[in-house]
């Protein structure tokens, strides 16, 4: 990624002004740095809650919901943005995994 990646500051100034192509664009550029991201995290420090759950499909669920829902936010560039979209998703997802309702699903499942 650039040093200064103006790119994705357009892509995120053109998603906010409804552009739903852009919110696709994003999802393509910074997708895959994500999930290597949240899968590190998630093998090395947190596989006792990630079960037998995809990574990859926890990064896109988690991904699109902070997407469509975050606020208009425009980062400097790039990498504050990738770097914005690490934490928060990771945050979302962790709270997907704790949830009382994933809980119960897997103690459903075990019996």
């Amino acid at each position: 990624m650039p040093e200064r990646d103006t790119q994705t500051v357009e892509l995120l100034q053109r998603w906010h002004g409804g552009d739903r192509q852009a919110l696709e664009e994003l999802l393509a550029r910074h997708l895959e740095p994500l999930h290597r991201h949240v899968r590190a995290k998630l093998d090395r420090e947190l596989s006792h809650l990630r079960r037998d759950q995809d990574s990859m499909d926890l990064v896109q669920a988690a991904a699109v919901r902070v997407l469509e829902y975050a606020p208009a936010f425009i980062p400097r560039d790039g990498q504050q943005f990738q770097r914005l979209l690490c934490k928060i998703v990771l945050n979302d997802i962790l709270n997907q995994l704790r949830s009382p309702r994933l809980n119960r699903q897997e103690s459903d499942r075990s019996r």
